[in-house]
């Protein structure tokens, strides 16, 4: 058969297509901005689950360097993504436009799959796509 013989009637596109939620960062623009600075620091409010049995180490915190990173605020962006990862079952891979996070799967335990908001921005943050 080819495409051009399926009725489009018949075509149950639900079967088909990944369930999915869209979110317009247009609203956040400080996320844009987020994801476009230097560093690869999480907002104080979101956690990864890649992380959550990591202990803070006052010794080699992550400003040990010296460095000031700037302190971002989209909790409504975090409240909205971990809303959608609820409806859609409880775990989620992130999509810019046409673009995934693929290259950065390495710093969320090998995977595209995100169970926490954080998962989301780690992904997001950490990728070069």
């Amino acid at each position: 058969r080819t495409f051009r013989n399926i009725n489009n009637r018949n075509l149950d596109r639900k079967s088909a297509t990944v369930r999915s939620k869209i979110i317009s960062l247009s609203r956040f623009p400080d996320f844009i901005t987020y994801l476009l600075s230097d560093g690869c620091v999480l907002p104080p409010f979101a956690k990864s689950s890649a992380f959550l049995d990591a202990k803070p180490d006052e010794e080699n915190d992550i400003n040990a360097s010296g460095l000031h990173h700037q302190s971002y605020d989209f909790a409504e962006l975090n409240n909205e993504i971990e809303a959608s990862i609820a409806m859609l079952g409880g775990s989620v891979m992130p999509k810019l436009n046409w673009s995934s996070p693929k290259d950065a799967a390495w710093i969320n335990r090998g995977t595209l799959k995100c169970h926490t908001a954080g998962d989301v921005f780690l992904l997001l943050k950490s990728s070069d796509f």
